[in-house]
This record gives C-alpha cells, sequence and structure tokens, in this order.
C-alpha cells in the first residue's frame, strides 16, 4: 500500500515519502539509536473519504446560495411589477438569512390602473417562475396567462389561484400531489380529467367554469368544498362517494330540482347550497361569479394585509 510519511526534525528539513512500503523504514528510521517516534500518517483511501465527507456541507451551502441567487433574480422581477412575494422563515441568524432565504408565497398585482379605466394585468410567461421550487401558494388570478405547462415544475404548491384567466388546458397539473386548494371558476376549462391525480385536493372552485362532467373528482377522497355554481353540470351523482365533502355549490347550475335533492338524501353531512327553491340567495351573495370556496388562500390575511388603499395597495 502506498504510504504519505511526513517528518520534521527540528530545524531541518522535512521529509516527504510517496514510496512504497519498501522505502518506509528509510524514510522514518532513526540513525541515532532513539525510539522511534510515530508520526502522523493516512492512505490514500483516507484522503479521499476526507475530502468527499467535507465536500457534502459546502456543496449543500454552494446549492443553496444558487437557488437563492436564482430566486432572488425572478422576484426582482415580479417586484417591478408590484407583486407580493412573502418568504419562508429560515429561522437562520439576521446577518445570514438573507443569503438562504427561499419564495413561498407569489401574488401577482391583478390588475392596473390608467386613469379612470382599470385593466387585466398582462402576465402571461409562466416560465419566469420555474426557479421558485419551495413556493407553497402562487395566485396568477385576473392575469392573460395561457399556459401553466411551466407550474409543473413547482411540486411544493399547495394553493393555486387561476380565477379569470385564459387557461384552458390543466393537464400538466396532476403532477401537483400536495395541491390542496385549486380555483379554476371563470376560465374556459371543459375537461378536469387531470385533477383526478390530486388525491391531498380539499378545495376546488369551478365556478363559471365550462366543466360538464364532474365523475373524475370521484376519485377526490379528501376533498371537502366544491363550487360548481353556474356550470353546465347536470349529472352530480358521482359526487355521492366523496365521504369528505362538506359544502357544495350549485347555484345557477343546470340542474334539476330532483337531481339536487337525491344528492341532498345521499350526502346528508354535506350543506348544498343554495336551496332549489329560494333561486334569490347566490344574488344576495353577490352573484354566482363574484366569489366562493376557494376563491382564497386559507392565509387569506398574509395578502390582503398588503392592499391598503391609502399606501397604494391594489
Amino acid at each position: 500500500m502506498w504510504t504519505i510519511a511526513l517528518r520534521s526534525n527540528g530545524a531541518r528539513d522535512v521529509a516527504l515519502s510517496l514510496r512504497g512500503p519498501e522505502c518506509y523504514d528509510e524514510v522514518m528510521g532513526e540513525s541515532s539509536g532513539k525510539p522511534r517516534r510515530r508520526w502522523f500518517q493516512f492512505s490514500i483511501r483516507a484522503l479521499l473519504v476526507l475530502v468527499f465527507v467535507v465536500s457534502l456541507p459546502c456543496g449543500w451551502i454552494g446549492w443553496e446560495l444558487e437557488q437563492t441567487r436564482r430566486e432572488q433574480a425572478v422576484v426582482a422581477k415580479l417586484e417591478q411589477e408590484e407583486s407580493l412575494v412573502l418568504y419562508h422563515d429560515s429561522g437562520l441568524p439576521a446577518s445570514i438569512a438573507p443569503y438562504f432565504r427561499r419564495v413561498r408565497v407569489v401574488h401577482i398585482r391583478q390588475w392596473y390602473s390608467v386613469g379612470s379605466f382599470t385593466y387585466q394585468k398582462d402576465f402571461c410567461d409562466a416560465s419566469l417562475l420555474v426557479d421558485l421550487k419551495r413556493a407553497t401558494q402562487l395566485d396568477l388570478s385576473n392575469t392573460t396567462i395561457s399556459d401553466i405547462s411551466p407550474l409543473a415544475g413547482l411540486p411544493r404548491l399547495t394553493y393555486l389561484g387561476l380565477e379569470n384567466t385564459r387557461v384552458t388546458d390543466v393537464s400538466r397539473l396532476s403532477t401537483l400531489h400536495d395541491l390542496k386548494q385549486l380555483n379554476l371558476a371563470r376560465t374556459s376549462v371543459t375537461d378536469i380529467s387531470p385533477l383526478a391525480a390530486l388525491h391531498e385536493l380539499e378545495e376546488l372552485d369551478l365556478r363559471c367554469s365550462q366543466v360538464r362532467d364532474v365523475s373524475p373528482l370521484a376519485a377526490l377522497e379528501n376533498l371537502k368544498r366544491l363550487n360548481l355554481a353556474a356550470t353546465p353540470v347536470d349529472d352530480l351523482w358521482p359526487l355521492v362517494g366523496l365521504p369528505r365533502l362538506e359544502q357544495l355549490d350549485v347555484g345557477f347550475a343546470r340542474l334539476a330540482d330532483e337531481e339536487v335533492q337525491r344528492l341532498r338524501e345521499a350526502l346528508p353531512d354535506c350543506t348544498i347550497a343554495p336551496d332549489p327553491k329560494d333561486w334569490m340567495r347566490p344574488a344576495q351573495r353577490g352573484g354566482a361569479c363574484l366569489g366562493g370556496v376557494g376563491n382564497q388562500p386559507r392565509e387569506k390575511h398574509e395578502i390582503q394585509k398588503d392592499r391598503n388603499p391609502e399606501r397604494g395597495g391594489w
């Protein structure tokens, strides 16, 4: 085995040997007859293991710094659009926390005003957000976005708002397995079969969409709140198998009174609104397409607190 041997004798030169074991005594021997001293020695294999162990934390720190740098580049562009960005609590000291902070919530500014006119936000490139790997809440409602395929690279999302956008295809959302709240209200989405893979989904808003077939939702065993107001749905029976469904809104949906009553009997613990005889109730709540389940994330106070008109809020 090849050995590294290091020797120092006072002011004399240091001897370093990379030779084989047959030359070890020549380097380490003592001609004075004094007892041999055991010098620090290690094999090449031990050196490689040591380098590998030390490189692991260094590599992780470098990777975290690079990811933070990429996220900050995205945040700089979003802040130019006056979007709201909130961060994870890293738990690190304040002196180094900014170097490791990661984006948690992104809320794209929805409207902008010119004079007395208000316009929908022209935000259509979701690829800008692909570096926000640890974001858990993303609200793109009331923007002009249509292609949401880049969002498949944000696996930690638990809330996604796409209300009043140009989205028609939700097939790429099937990879967001941690998603708990999804808002597709006032979109042109017709096929929701990809949502059958979102087994953690608890709230789904489909108000004023073009969804007709709700049978894919039968696989969502954790679904608690569902809004089908003002949709062309005509068959609710696939929802009978949802054991945790607590709230269902079918106001202005194209449903016969008998269909709603049959569902009430099948799901006695579910609140189905509005009552088919009380047709004014949706209007009293602000209209079928002006609010509803899933319209805001559960932590909506984090977003709304920055909407103070006195501070130039949205």
